[in-house]
């Protein structure tokens, strides 16, 4: 198709690209959009199927497109076809791209690379009007900058002129490039090797492709002398060579092979030199199109004897091919890119390996720094150490199976669990604070099995700063304040949950914290032989089936504010406080406790009468404790003393298992949900996570909401019930729950307590141990260094942030292409970090 001679009279119109004989010989392109040039070319038009209507062709100067100097050459196969994606890599201005574009039609894709803003914008101004044609403005050594932007392509074509160029077009082929898809390259030999013969250049680079498994098909070299008002860079040959690297299907070539195509030769000349005919060829072409003269070139000096460098002088040029000039305005400094595989021949000295291993290197050094800081004398200290007495007595836990409930998410305490089941230990230890090691539990080793995650942090910290794109001078200070400080990293923390929930399967001291539906599937839990409705007379306990709701409990203490009456509060463990029994009201007829049972249902009027005390629940218009807008609610009376203020009101919600109220005909433990309301207030019964005060035990406040919202899952009420795949939410509210209840008393701070506000600025350090005569002291203080420059940092970015956005409303601009958003994905990335850490 690319060679196919044709008249003007003989297109048809359904040719996307020809080559028209005539008195000027031309290769034209169905023009996408009709009546539009690009860069002024010339455009001729035929007449159309349809009466009246004409179909438009750009012809494509082989002067200004190395890609059509390639077709005009003799390539065999450019594989750029009607409908292919194509990845353009050093798309310029867009002059090529235009006809590109027009070849694979508008059911085609053409994605144009290009660095320079300048020339982004004339190719952002053609793509408008050319809507197949994708522009962006990024640099192509960074493919993982625009991967969001381009699926799997049929074809790419590179022509960025740079001394990298095999390996740019290999790494973006590695992530674009379709199975059995194709390559083209134009290869400039003064761009990558101002000296070497240009031969040797292009087979170096044919080389280079080889290594990445590309496989050679064809090569043709364009001569300078060829191509007539092309300014040349200097004698030798000119460094334009289109080289078509794919694996069509079922092709004989091996990665060896490859034909030279020489230029074509017009049909009508005589026999001659090849060089005459090319000449004849292009000089009878008069096409009025506009060319680069030679003032406006870029010139090259050619090192002289001193051996001084090729040295350019850069001249403003609306050219294709000066492209590369906005490249080498940029500083000569080499970006880090994403690494490929290379394959290296076996090292014959200790030089080549260090160079061949350069990049393991310097983590490996950190690394083995990271264990001397984490291993050195960690097992001086024989005695019981700080939070080895909290964790080592929950990894004690672990390894027994038993159930426990904690303030502190899971994962630290397994791994204490997880280091003394590498270490033999079998959990028969209590870790009491300050008590001495006996010799059955290998303390040193669990202490080693766990400074192992903190060593792992700071290879962690080097690779991760390396692939966030972080300069080496930043890399390297984020791995050494890690490496010289203490720190832990949250990984896998629902996970972390599963596998606590999976580990403690037995009943244990913890149960009460979770819901009885939960408890109900521990090994060891007798919640399978209660009966299953609830009928009057039945001793009950009620869970609260808000988040960090507990059991609904009282004691013989008094309020020592309002009505003096005994206290009622919600208690996170089981004991025989809990126990409530459901009773007729006062002024109802007692039931035969040898008759038929009478099961509660939805509307009911109770008694919950307190079972070690025999005091009924009760309220009155006495304002609450703490929630001084809800009622109060207290325990008052025994079996023979009481009033109308203590009867409740059962509402059923819904049943877990059976569904809405209309459903639920009887009351079931563990999976009927309802409310109690007040009959005289008409207040609900409410448990909301306010903590009552010292006199309170700082348990749970229970009032009488006077607001009805029926969706408060605070005024929920189970009898032992909860419902399932909740257990992650529901625990980790219990903690937070438990952990805002732990407030120092006024009268117990001492210099251990501390406040958020304190940590980032290193105010308060921690004791870990005793401070006898002869024991090993240990305490916790941040590097000052370390806490200070990352607190201090946290200033310093938002004051530049601040600066950055009001320079760019001001329209000045500090970034390159893709550089503010690159900054933007990092400080997103670490201000994530810091707010869950």
């Amino acid at each position: 198709m690319w060679n196919r001679p044709l008249h003007k009279e003989q297109l048809d119109g359904g040719e996307r690209t020809a080559l028209l004989e005539g008195k000027e010989h031309l290769l034209v392109t169905k023009n996408l959009v009709p009546g539009e040039s690009v860069y002024g070319e010339k455009r001729i038009s035929i007449a159309g199927d349809v009466e009246g209507t004409k179909i438009e062709y750009r012809v494509w100067n082989p002067f200004r497109s190395k890609l059509a100097a390639g077709i005009l050459g003799g390539v065999d196969d450019i594989y750029i076809q009607p409908g292919k994606k194509v990845l353009y890599l050093g798309a310029a201005s867009g002059t090529s791209v235009s006809h590109v574009a027009d070849v694979v039609g508008p059911e085609g894709t053409v994605y144009a690379v290009e660095f320079s803003n300048r020339s982004g914008r004339d190719l952002i101004n053609m793509a408008k009007k050319r809507t197949n044609v994708i522009p962006i403005i990024e640099d192509a050594r960074h493919p993982q900058k625009y991967r969001m932007l381009i699926s799997l392509v049929d074809v790419i074509f590179a022509d960025v002129a740079q001394p990298d160029q095999a390996r740019i077009v290999a790494i973006n082929a590695h992530q674009f490039l379709k199975n059995e898809g194709h390559v083209v390259i134009s290869i400039k030999a003064n761009c990558i090797d101002s000296v070497a013969p240009a031969e040797t250049v292009f087979a170096s680079e044919v080389e280079k492709l080889v290594t990445e498994k590309f496989k050679p098909l064809e090569q043709l070299s364009l001569e300078a002398s060829t191509i007539r008002k092309r300014p040349c860079d200097c004698n030798r040959p000119a460094a334009e060579v289109t080289l078509e690297i794919g694996t069509p299907s079922g092709s004989p070539r091996t990665s060896e092979e490859f034909e030279r195509v020489p230029h074509p030769v017009h049909p009508e000349l005589p026999s001659s030199t090849t060089t005459d005919r090319r000449s004849h060829w292009y000089a009878e072409e008069e096409l009025p199109l506009h060319y680069m003269n030679e003032d406006k070139a870029r010139r090259r000096l050619r090192p002289g004897v001193g051996g001084t460098h090729e040295q350019e002088k850069i001249f403003d040029a609306p050219e294709d091919d000066d492209k590369d000039l906005f490249y080498n305005k940029m500083p000569a400094v080499t970006p880090r890119l994403p690494k490929t595989i290379k394959k290296y021949p076996p090292p014959t000295n200790l030089y080549e390996l260090i160079q061949q291993n350069l990049e393991s290197i310097v983590p490996a050094v950190y690394t083995i720094l990271a264990c001397w800081t984490r291993f050195y004398q960690i097992g001086k200290a024989g005695i019981v150490v700080w939070d080895e007495a909290h964790f080592g007595k929950f990894g004690s836990h672990y390894l027994k199976r038993e159930f426990y409930f904690d303030v502190h998410p899971p994962l630290g305490k397994m791994l204490v669990a997880f280091a003394g089941a590498l270490a033999g230990y079998d959990g028969s230890f209590d870790f009491k604070s300050g008590a001495d090691y006996p010799e059955e539990v290998p303390y040193v080793a669990m202490r080693i099995i766990l400074a192992l995650f903190g060593v792992g942090m700071v290879p962690v910290a080097w690779y991760t700063s390396v692939e966030l794109g972080l300069s080496w001078r930043a890399c390297h200070i984020l791995t050494l304040m890690v490496l010289l400080d203490v720190a832990w990293l949250l990984l896998v923390y629902m996970t972390s949950f599963k596998i606590h929930f999976l580990i403690l399967n037995h009943s244990g001291p913890g149960d009460a914290q979770m819901s009885s539906l939960f408890q109900a599937n521990l090994v060891g839990n007798d919640f399978a032989l209660n009966p299953l409705e609830i009928a009057f007379g039945s001793k009950i306990t009620l869970k609260n089936v808000g988040y960090g709701g507990g059991l609904l409990h009282s004691h013989i203490q008094t309020y020592p504010v309002g009505s003096n009456q005994q206290q009622v509060t919600c208690y996170h463990y089981k004991d025989n406080n809990n126990e409530w029994i459901i009773k007729q009201p006062w002024n109802a007829p007692a039931i035969n406790p040898n008759g038929e049972l009478v099961f509660l249902k939805n509307g009911d009027i109770i008694r919950l009468s307190h079972g070690p005390t025999t005091r009924n629940l009760h309220s009155h218009p006495v304002p609450a404790p703490v929630t001084k807008l809800a009622n109060e609610v207290a325990c008052y009376g025994n079996e023979t003393v009481g009033d109308s203020n203590d009867h409740w009101v059962v509402e059923v919600v819904d049943d877990i298992r059976r569904g809405g109220r209309s459903k639920v005909d009887r009351i079931h433990s563990l999976t009927t949900r309802m409310r109690f309301k007040h009959q005289n207030l008409g207040c609900y019964l409410r448990a909301a996570n306010a903590v009552l005060p010292q006199w309170g035990f700082k348990q749970i406040e229970v009032s009488c909401d006077k607001e009805n919202n029926p969706n408060d899952a605070h005024t929920y009420w189970n009898v032992e019930s909860h419902w399932n795949d909740r257990h992650f939410w529901h625990l980790n509210v219990a903690m937070m729950t438990s952990n805002n209840a732990l407030i120092p008393d006024p009268d117990k701070e001492d210099v251990l307590a501390s406040k958020p506000t304190d940590w980032p600025w290193m105010h308060l350090g921690l004791r870990m141990c005793g401070w006898g005569d002869q024991q090993v002291k240990y305490y916790l203080l941040g590097t000052p260094v370390v806490w200070w420059m990352g607190s201090a940092s946290l200033i310093v970015f938002v004051i530049a942030c601040g600066i950055y956005l009001m320079r760019l409303q001001r329209r000045y601009n500090d970034f390159q292409p893709g550089e503010w958003d690159h900054f933007f994905y990092v400080a997103q990335a670490f201000d994530l970090t810091l707010t869950f850490h």
